[in-house]
């Protein structure tokens, strides 16, 4: 079974109202529980990473692009295109999200003064 035919049989067999409505939240919270998982990115968003700088140069929050979003056993992981060329691959979650990855250039600096990065 594909991933779309399961999602349309989770979809077609969840829980209504007595009038027959679905609640939007309702039905989140159902496919939630059911094995539905939503990645913190997508393709095509900016995140922001820390880099050690090169050569002697000082720390600095460096914006890359998700190329990739796959998953293992590991959860998500993401692919990010760096300068020149370079490709960076993390999970998405509890190793990498909030430690070495961030959601907003906010975040990163914040990490980056306060020594939160690994």
């Amino acid at each position: 079974m594909t991933d779309l035919e399961r999602l349309t049989a989770l979809l077609d067999n969840a829980p209504a109202d007595p009038a027959g409505n679905r609640n939007v939240r309702t039905l989140a919270e159902y496919l939630l529980a059911n094995g539905v998982t939503v990645p913190l990115c997508k393709v095509g968003d900016t995140v922001y990473i820390i880099d050690d700088g090169d050569e002697g140069a000082e720390p600095y929050v460096l914006d890359v692009l998700v190329t990739a979003i796959g998953y293992d056993i590991g959860g998500f992981w993401i692919t990010m295109s760096l300068p020149l060329g370079m490709k960076m691959s993390a999970h998405i979650g509890e190793r990498s999200f909030g430690k070495t990855v961030f959601l907003t250039r906010e975040e990163a600096e914040r990490a980056l003064k306060g020594g939160e990065q690994e």
